[in-house]
């Protein structure tokens, strides 16, 4: 059965500067929600991400310290297998089967998704006040948590991470990117600072 398509409210860029909001109808591409056996599970062969060892165990430590609470993300392909777009590390990591949401899309729309998931997630800023209060609330048995949890609050400390007030941006010009960082410190003004660079570059970027 083909999903109802979901009527919402969106802001569409009319010109340069300039939104107005209309309604849009998104396509609901999911058609099923099953759970699946890993040996039919198929990694997408055009998946960039790549897995480290700490990634690793960090993913391990929260199955086991809370358990699965997300779907991996699916599209049928031949013989009754499933090709992965979302959850390549996941669906390593048991042998049971796996929750999945099941997406009616082509071979070229699985590719769109599979190269902006991630990337679109890593747009996001951070909030200091509420990254500051739950790193002060939460607590986890697993070492590896707990290390996870010692480096956001480094990062709350002195690097990206901005008021609610604050901003952060990045934008592409051919083969470099210009970053702009906004560091807010309690007891300064805001300093900016601009970091031009070619894709592949790495910095370390130390308190201001």
């Amino acid at each position: 059965m083909t999903p109802d398509p979901v009527r919402s409210k969106l802001a569409r860029c009319s010109a340069p500067g300039l939104f107005r909001w209309e309604y849009v109808v998104f396509q609901d591409r999911i058609i099923e929600f099953r759970r699946i056996d890993p040996v039919l599970l198929v990694p997408h062969e055009r998946n960039w991400r790549t897995h480290p060892e700490r990634q690793e165990r960090a993913i391990d430590a929260i199955l086991r310290e809370v358990g699965i609470a997300g779907a991996l993300i699916v599209r049928p392909i031949e013989e009754g297998r499933y090709q992965i777009i979302d959850g390549h590390l996941r669906s390593k990591r048991s042998d049971e089967p796996w929750p999945c949401l099941v997406l009616d899309v082509t071979e070229e729309e699985s590719e769109k998704l599979i190269l902006t998931f991630d990337a679109i997630g890593t747009m996001a800023d951070a909030n200091a006040e509420k990254l500051r209060s739950l790193l002060g609330s939460i607590s986890f048995e697993e070492i590896d948590l707990q290390q996870l949890t010692q480096d956001l609050a480094s990062i709350e400390g002195q690097d990206w991470v901005t008021s609610a007030a604050g901003e952060h941006a990045t934008k592409s010009k051919g083969d470099n990117v210009t970053i702009r960082i906004d560091v807010l410190k309690a007891d300064t003004d805001r300093v900016i600072g601009m970091v031009r660079s070619a894709i592949g570059d790495q910095y370390e970027i130390g308190a201001y």
